[in-house]
């Protein structure tokens, strides 16, 4: 590790694991707001009634699609809110990485509480298994990066 000296401050280089779980982090809340957004506005379309395109040529109309959804306990408007929650939340755990970025430990508990929100929302809005195996999911990805963020916290102020 580097230290460089300005204005006889001793200021020490960001460590390459946390360089690169930063760098993760910002590829991987990108995508997931970019996907979030377009998850809810499908759901929410389908909540309204109508169909999005990857129901088109498959000669299955929105109305089938939905009462079919809605036997396995699925319900369109939940999982549309969750996705728009979600994605708002993603935003937070973004927050988190930048100040984890400048090496600051506030970032860590900002991104954790983030991570744990996550995983309580689909469960609890849609509260099917569809809403606990995406909280899952979530808990072991968001688990993971909050351990080994974890393990970066001696390297944060």
């Amino acid at each position: 590790m580097e230290t460089t000296m300005t204005a006889g401050v001793v200021a020490t280089k960001r460590p390459t694991f946390l360089t690169v779980l930063c760098i993760l982090s910002y590829v991987g809340i990108g995508l997931s707001i970019v996907l979030g957004l377009k998850n809810y506005f499908d759901a929410a379309a389908l909540a309204g009634g109508s169909g999005v395109s990857e129901l088109e040529g498959t000669g299955i109309d929105s109305a089938t699609y939905n009462d079919f959804m809605q036997s396995l306990g699925i319900d369109w408007g939940a999982m549309a809110k969750s996705y728009l929650i979600v994605t708002c939340l993603n935003v937070l755990v973004l927050v988190g990485v930048v100040m984890m970025w400048k090496r600051k430990k506030t970032g860590f508990f900002v991104y954790t509480a983030g991570e744990i929100a996550q995983c309580a929302v689909p469960f609890v809005l849609m509260g099917t298994a569809l809403g606990g195996v995406q909280s899952i999911f979530m808990a072991v990805v968001g688990g993971l990066f909050v351990l080994l963020y974890a393990l970066n916290l001696k390297h944060l102020n």
